[in-house]
């Protein structure tokens, strides 16, 4: 019995940020939140086969990545880093509209102040803001 080789995939391929619309194949290669990840499945991806299906997917490096200030209408993935209220958290779990500091879901990396200016009355302040 013959087997056919594609001898465009004996190689890594780089596709980089993952896309869930994106049809992924053997030894393609993605960044997902801070992480990079290999393609290990034999058969190609169906849309929506994300990195943390572990019988698809091998991480090949850990990482941060920066995404600014935090939005609540951003999907953070593991590793994912972001400013909130002066300080910097990564993600420790996938989130959406979990807010830090929330220790189900964010670690402190690095702690600190966010100046407001003058205190106002009417203005609803976080954990280490700082005002005059």
């Amino acid at each position: 019995m013959s087997t056919i080789i594609n001898l465009g995939k004996i190689r890594f391929q780089f596709r980089d940020d993952y896309s869930a619309s994106a049809v992924y194949e053997y030894n393609d290669v993605v960044r997902f939140g801070g992480d990079v990840y290999v393609y290990i499945n034999s058969t190609a991806s169906t849309p929506g086969t994300d990195p943390s299906t572990t019988s698809h997917w091998a991480r090949m490096v850990s990482g941060l990545k920066a995404t600014g200030a935090w939005s609540s209408a951003t999907t953070y993935a593991i590793n994912d880093v972001v400013t909130h209220g002066g300080s910097t958290y990564r993600a420790i779990s996938a989130t959406t509209n979990n807010i830090p500091p929330n220790a189900t879901y964010w670690e402190l990396l690095v702690g600190g102040l966010d100046f407001k200016g003058d205190w106002q009355t009417a203005t609803s302040y976080l954990t280490d803001d700082a005002v005059i």
